[in-house]
């Protein structure tokens, strides 16, 4: 049987790219041996349900270095300066020192047909030579030609194939690197819940779901349910995620009486908490192929949606699935949210419609489409 080898960044913890990346190797299990090779150490339990078939891999990578951005930020915070100098002194043993040591050890595990598929710029680069490799890359165009990520190729290896998650990115790369021609994918992200329609109404619930980070953008989910609380419109909103803007969200809770917000950590979401909830709140800065969207729709819940423009119109339709705004003013937020809240009607037609729209993100379609590249 061919050997898989995927790599992801942690088990601990919710994260977009490795809840796909795990869903994509579930789904595969039945085709190939399948090995996850996690970059970061595992600890306590882990955060996802994987097939008993996929054999897991551990780097030990602590994750503070894996997440170098988010920790330096909060020791900037915190002037932790000697402690600022101990993460750069890590983050060069783990990346620069001992990478040839951990490419060896994965490519000790593999045979000269195996596959070695990178899911994140850290796992990519520990991507062994002499074997086919591929780059399953979850963010837009414009984080591709970032400077950080620009920097990681110049110490990783070419990929045999870069696999995008829609279209219009493959499309806006490929512009810029024309050298790439062929070399070159599409697939969509599937979604873990199975279409379920529910016309019921949640008494203005909203939810949140995502890292507490800045490309998140909680803080303006925030915004906007002051926005509302200020219009004396009776709503509620529960945010799901972690991360290093936790201590600020709930400062700005507590300081602006929001008692109709919760913010809830390390909890894995179910399509329940979805089916609960009549909108999606979605405030992202930038994004690739967003999970959460197609999960929310499959649950018949639409979206309120920034415009991180990148893939939007292939994850939004506007009156379809939910509504794109282009505007970071929280006062047209609410008005929209009010608008949408309190027309029950329209709204339950937007939760059919949303149901439907979700269909094309079927199991067996992205299962197909990763055969026959793998095969």
């Amino acid at each position: 049987m061919k050997k898989i080898f995927w790599g992801i960044q942690s088990l601990n913890g919710l994260g977009g790219t490795e809840t796909v990346s795990i869903k994509l190797m579930n789904l595969l299990a039945g085709y190939f041996e399948i090995h996850l090779i996690c970059s970061a150490k595992i600890e306590g339990d882990i955060s996802y349900k994987i097939d008993p078939r996929i054999i897991v891999h551990s780097l030990n990578i602590p994750l503070k270095v894996l997440r170098f951005d988010e920790t330096f930020l909060e020791l900037k915070k915190s002037h932790h300066f000697l402690k600022i100098l101990k993460l750069f002194h890590q983050e060069l043993y783990e990346f620069f020192y001992t990478k040839n040591k951990k490419r060896k050890y994965i490519k000790s595990l593999m045979d000269s047909n195996s596959i070695y598929i990178g899911s994140a710029l850290d796992s990519y680069l520990f991507a062994p030579k002499k074997v086919k490799v591929f780059y399953h890359f979850h963010f837009d165009a414009k984080q591709y030609f970032s400077f950080a990520n620009r920097f990681g190729f110049c110490f990783s290896r070419k990929p045999d194939k870069t696999i995008f998650l829609a279209k219009s990115i493959e499309e806006k790369v490929l512009k810029k690197k024309k050298e790439l021609l062929g070399k070159t994918t599409y697939i969509y992200n599937p979604i873990k819940f199975r279409p379920i329609f529910s016309d019921k109404l949640n008494n203005n619930s909203l939810i949140f779901v995502g890292r507490f980070s800045k490309q998140k953008d909680p803080m303006f989910a925030l915004k906007i349910a002051k926005n509302l609380h200020d219009k004396n419109f009776k709503f509620s909103l529960k945010m799901y995620g972690e991360g290093n803007f936790y201590n600020e969200m709930v400062e700005f809770k507590n300081k602006n009486k929001l008692d109709e917000v919760e913010i809830i950590l390390h909890h894995i979401v179910t399509q329940d908490d979805f089916v609960s909830s009549d909108l999606l709140l979605f405030t992202s800065i930038y994004e690739g192929f967003p999970l959460v969207i197609g999960e929310a729709n499959a649950s018949s819940c639409p979206v309120i949606s920034t415009n991180w423009y990148g893939t939007i119109n292939e994850s939004i339709i506007n009156k379809t699935n939910g509504f794109i705004l282009d505007s970071k003013n929280e006062e047209d937020y609410g008005n929209k949210i009010i608008e949408v809240l309190t027309n029950k009607e329209e709204l339950i037609k937007l939760k059919k419609s949303s149901f439907e729209y979700s269909k094309r993100l079927d199991d067996n379609t992205i299962l197909k489409e990763w055969l026959d590249i793998l095969k």
